[in-house]
């Protein structure tokens, strides 16, 4: 059955990396003309949430605005740049929903619990509400023990469904720390039916990605929100998107409730298909 988009609103997070600064494997940057635009567009369809980086510090003329305006907003802390991002943090007297910690599952246990101890002073000052872990892979995070996150943020997409297929999976659910699937789009890559974009590697996977949905009658942007929309266990995506149309696109588009196996088709572990590192 289908089901209109309005009842999917509570589950987007808007990525704001292309706010102001060229990103992803097309080098999109949203004009500064729809910002305001796209922020009450996403208002009115109560998606009050983003995603936002000390990395991206072009976007903070836009976003700065919205802070004080029962939006979410989440970031990452990085130990390579701790200090600046703690004084940016601290003169701009932001409050945030999560802060993640990025990519935990590399960092040797001394800078890790560094980085935490941070964090968990900053909720207990209740300058953020949740602690999250910004992760590439589960299998790394889990030989590590570190303690549970509020929030753990990891690739989910079509294609790579490397986290769903693991234990892992299910335990943090039941353990109520809220999934957040990033990559959706695999930087607007699942959008490109095979053409010159699409390496040799990746082609033979898009092809019959884009057959299914051709004898299907079903677009791209349809089937990937029906993905997040049947996998019960992803709480929330983030979303990114090239202009306010494409914004406009995912939120009207209906969606439905497929069978996982459906899905099971496009899944591959191979990096250089699902990991934009190796692109």
């Amino acid at each position: 059955m289908n089901k209109s988009s309005n009842n999917f609103s509570n589950k987007i997070i808007l990525g704001t990396a292309n706010f102001g600064t060229k990103y992803g494997h097309f080098n999109n940057q949203i004009d500064i003309k729809q910002h305001d635009r796209i922020i009450k567009y996403l208002k009115s369809n109560k998606i009050t949430s983003l995603d936002w980086s000390f990395d991206y510090p072009n976007s903070f003329t836009t976003i700065q605005k919205y802070f004080l305006r029962k939006i979410n907003i989440d970031s990452k802390l990085s130990i390579n740049s701790l200090n600046k991002d703690l004084n940016f943090l601290n003169s701009n007297k932001i409050k945030f929903n999560t802060i993640y910690i990025r990519s935990p599952e590399i960092l040797d246990s001394s800078s890790f619990y560094y980085l935490f101890e941070i964090i968990n002073k900053l909720k207990e000052f209740k300058i953020i509400k949740r602690i999250g872990y910004s992760i590439y892979d589960i299998n790394l995070l889990e030989k590590k023990n570190y303690p549970k996150p509020d929030v753990l943020q990891i690739p989910i997409n079509i294609f790579d469904q490397r986290f769903l297929k693991t234990k892992y999976n299910n335990k943090y659910y039941k353990k109520n720390t809220t999934i957040v699937a990033r990559s959706i789009f695999l930087q607007g890559k699942l959008f490109r039916s095979p053409d010159k974009y699409i390496s040799k590697i990746e082609n033979t996977h898009y092809t019959k990605f884009y057959n299914f949905l051709r004898l299907n009658n079903i677009s791209a942007m349809s089937f990937i929100k029906s993905f997040y929309a049947s996998v019960h266990t992803i709480d929330k995506i983030i979303l990114g998107i090239s202009d306010l149309k494409n914004l406009k696109d995912f939120v009207n588009s209906n969606y439905k409730i497929y069978n996982l196996k459906t899905f099971n088709a496009f899944s591959t572990n191979n990096k250089q298909i699902i990991d934009p590192r190796k692109w």
